[in-house]
């Protein structure tokens, strides 16, 4: 979801996204251009930017955008497949 809301604006190079789980799933909030990293680093006890590295490359290579496009597609598709049981089960009663 966030990876694909990154691709609205390529002029940006980093964005911190605030993300909540409602009960229909994730939602974005709001990117911010300078996200916090002193917790992450806290909690590593050392510097992250090669996290930083790591993923600007994979996703300037597009292999997170797919990964993400395949998710969400197997995710309609398991939506799909309840929905068709859960129809199944009520037309049969």
């Amino acid at each position: 979801m966030v990876l694909e809301a990154a691709l609205i604006n390529d002029k940006v190079n980093l964005i911190g996204w605030d993300v909540a789980i409602s009960k229909n799933g994730p939602v974005i909030i709001e990117g911010n251009r300078g996200p916090g990293f002193d917790l992450v680093q806290v909690l590593l006890k050392h510097g992250a930017k090669y996290m930083l590295t790591d993923l600007l490359k994979s996703v300037k290579q597009g292999e997170l955008i797919e990964e993400e496009k395949e998710n969400n597609k197997k995710k309609k598709e398991n939506k799909k497949k309840k929905q068709n049981k859960k129809n199944k089960k009520v037309t049969t009663v």
